[in-house]
């Protein structure tokens, strides 16, 4: 094999490695923003979860009412269009 052939073959394989670095750093940061995504919404349901199915008492009926309307459908909707 001659140096010119390496040569080319190592470009080659150093352009692939950093194509393939480019696409790892993008996957990594969708995956952040998804798990960044999941977490809000697991937030946010275990808070509807909390104003809407807790027959407990340690919401008062006013913390109750205003956690039910933060944590609403259409409050969540209406903070996602702005």
């Amino acid at each position: 094999m001659d140096t010119s052939s390496f040569k080319t073959i190592m470009l080659r394989i150093s352009s692939k490695v950093e194509k393939l670095e480019s696409v790892t750093n993008s996957i990594s940061s969708e995956m952040q923003k998804k798990k960044s995504d999941r977490d809000e919404w697991y937030n946010w349901h275990k808070l509807w979860k909390k104003a809407w199915f807790s027959n407990s008492k340690e919401l008062s009926q006013e913390e109750t009412e205003k956690l039910k309307e933060e944590t609403s459908a259409t409050t969540r909707y209406k903070a996602i269009d702005i």
